[in-house]
């Protein structure tokens, strides 16, 4: 479903398109303690985090077959999250190039403005 509608907004999808608002509670049990328990601490643990991918991947995969109107929404979400993803890129780049070279224009303008003044000037004294 993401492909077809991926060809027609044809842009590059990335994972964190997938994963921009998605929110999960879940509960792990783990055979040694975690420390801390914190995002931070199981996200770094290769056990945790592998299962909990597995089965994630897989209850989601599940959800959506079963949903298709739900899968819809997720895949118009994430296009749209590429779509701004790619222009804030754009945005961003667009202005990194442009402020030196919008610099040096405003400084030339001010240089031949100050330059026409100093003529008129001369012009007018004599």
């Amino acid at each position: 479903m993401i492909s077809k509608a991926n060809r027609k907004a044809k842009i590059e999808i990335a994972g964190e398109d997938f994963r921009e608002g998605l929110t999960a509670v879940i509960s792990i049990r783990a055979r040694a303690p975690i420390e801390g328990q914190t995002k931070n601490k199981t996200h770094g643990n290769s056990e945790v985090s592998g299962a909990v991918q597995q089965v994630v991947g897989e209850a989601l995969a599940d959800y959506l077959e079963e949903h298709p109107k739900e899968a819809k929404l997720i895949c118009d979400k994430v296009i749209l999250a590429a779509t701004a993803r790619i222009a804030a890129r754009k945005a961003r780049e667009s202005v990194q190039r442009k402020e030196p070279t919008d610099w040096r224009e405003a400084y030339l303008v001010s240089w031949q403005t100050a330059l026409i003044r100093i003529q008129k000037h001369r012009k007018s004294s004599r």
